[in-house]
């Protein structure tokens, strides 16, 4: 029996896409989308002329594959939320504003009673998850949309990721354990601690350590890296880029088991070739059902009645000195989605 009295209650689930260049023409205008959400302060033209240089420097298999097509997914996933109400799914891709401008519109007109942002990635930063949910709030004001918005910042530690990653890799040690012991390498995004009081490091190693256990790894076989941008700087002086923990990684002459909480290149294969790792293990797409759990699980997280959700959803978690996380101090509760959705309709009525 549905929590909710009408099916009529429209909820838009806006999934955050990481939009990563496919082709050498879309580097330039990622990159400088890119440096405009993390060096606002930079004059345009300094921007631009960072971003035309940045780009010159990429290659063939410094891009990243196209993104296969979510629709059928989609889809499957609305159905399985039919106890909310109905719900439809849109993707917006990550630092295009101009882009989830038409998302917004398409919401609108579709005239959603409450919309609901996933980030792309568990870990919060400000200028990723923290800039599109910014982004999302002054485009929906900026176009007369005024509902209900909901929004996750970051899920670092949620029981069904962990049990559906664990899935995920666990067939995956299993055959390269026969390999040797073998390494799990976590690939971050770019972007992450990128100034004081950043929070998303210190998530990405809580997961690492609420992983080992799980998996049966000793704490020093779980290592962390950040996906590099040719061009542009590491983010974090504390964590090696792809490249370099491969090449540290090839010293131990083990096999690796790649984790991305990011897309990765289309030349992941030969750099880890040229570092010298003779056995690379790609983590790709687990159970379904239990990828679908999860989704759905964090959808229903969401509008269980908190405004911003932590990684303990509503209870804070990060410690006092990540001063940038956007629910520093203890959530506030929101009225509850039911609530909503019955003074919404009494004034159908």
């Amino acid at each position: 029996m549905s929590l909710y009295p009408s099916p009529r209650w429209r909820i838009a689930v806006v999934l955050l896409r990481h939009a990563m260049p496919a082709q050498r023409a879309d580097v330039f205008a990622y990159l400088q989308r890119l440096l405009t959400a993390f060096q606002p302060e930079m004059p345009p033209w300094r921007r631009r002329l960072k971003a035309r240089l940045a780009a010159l420097r990429w290659t063939d298999s410094d891009l990243f594959p196209a993104e296969p097509d979510q629709g059928p997914w989609l889809t499957t996933l609305e159905e399985k939320l039919w106890d909310q109400g109905d719900v439809r799914l849109f993707q917006a891709p990550l630092h295009d504003d101009a882009a989830m401008g038409r998302v917004v519109d398409e919401v609108a007109a579709w005239r959603a009673d409450e919309t609901l942002l996933l980030p792309a990635d568990p870990f919060y930063t400000p200028p990723r998850n923290g800039h599109a949910m910014d982004a999302w709030r002054r485009l929906t004001a900026a176009a007369g949309f005024r509902k209900a918005n909901r929004g996750l910042c970051c899920h670092p530690t949620d029981p069904l990721m962990l049990r559906a990653l664990v899935r995920r890799i666990a067939p995956v040690l299993e055959t390269a354990s026969l390999q040797g012991r073998a390494q799990l390498l976590m690939v971050l995004p770019w972007g992450l601690e990128t100034a004081e009081g950043d929070p998303a490091l210190w998530q990405a190693d809580r997961l690492a350590r609420e992983l080992s256990p799980l998996l049966g790894l000793q704490p020093g076989r779980v290592t962390l890296c950040q996906l590099a941008l040719p061009g542009l700087p590491l983010s974090s002086t504390s964590l090696p880029g792809l490249r370099g923990a491969l090449e540290h990684l090839s010293g131990l002459d083990t096999p690796v088991l790649v984790l991305p909480f990011t897309p990765l290149p289309a030349g992941l294969q030969g750099w880890a070739e040229k570092a010298g790792v003779r056995h690379l293990h790609l983590v790709g797409p687990g159970d379904p059902a239990l990828e679908m759990a999860w989704q759905t699980h964090l959808v229903r997280q969401a509008r269980a009645g908190h405004e911003g959700i932590c990684a303990g959803f509503g209870a804070r978690q990060c410690p006092g000195e990540h001063s940038l996380c956007p629910y520093r101090s203890p959530a506030v509760f929101a009225p509850p989605a039911a609530g909503l959705q019955l003074a919404a309709m009494r004034e159908r009525a």
